[in-house]
């Protein structure tokens, strides 16, 4: 099993609190005011529990990173690791862990948290891996990535950002 698949399941198992109180919620309303149970609005809630102002901003700097990485020839991939790996463990574990709760993810839940990050592997990375980092933030990263880290932009909404065909928008 690749390690990303553990995480995976790891952020899996811990969101089921959250599915499960929204889910409950939706059921007592439906019961105490004698209504039938309403299927959208269950789904509705369990979004909102879900993904949270703050966990939308931690997943779009994940996928800023999973796109950076896609885009990397062989020896950028080499100089990106052998950073990430040089930064503390619980800096690059609660990375690749990127859920409310789970170990380490502190380190990224909020704008300065992932910043600091962002700063210490630009500084552990050889200088190509530099470059591409901050043409990548730049030319596909845009607005999403920067309302990441910079809490200016944060009430910044998806629908107010133009499509290039080419962000970190498209596809969602």
């Amino acid at each position: 099993v690749h390690a990303a698949t553990g995480y995976m399941m790891c952020r899996m198992t811990q969101s089921t609190v959250y599915v499960s109180k929204a889910i409950a919620s939706c059921l007592d309303q439906a019961r105490t005011q004698g209504e039938a149970f309403n299927a959208d609005a269950a789904a509705r809630s369990v979004y909102d529990a879900l993904w949270t102002k703050e966990n939308r901003l931690q997943r779009d700097f994940c996928v800023f990173g999973g796109e950076y990485l896609m885009r990397q020839p062989v020896t950028g991939l080499r100089g990106f690791f052998g950073g990430f790996f040089e930064l503390r463990e619980d800096q690059w574990a609660g990375f690749l862990a990127g859920w409310p709760g789970l170990p380490g993810n502190s380190e990224h839940e909020v704008w300065y948290k992932r910043l600091i990050f962002g700063i210490n592997l630009w500084l552990l990375v050889p200088p190509n891996v530099k470059l591409q980092l901050i043409l990548g933030a730049v030319g596909f990263g845009g607005i999403p990535f920067f309302r990441c880290v910079l809490p200016v932009l944060q009430d910044t909404t998806l629908e107010e950002l133009p499509s290039t065909g080419d962000t970190m928008l498209d596809g969602r």
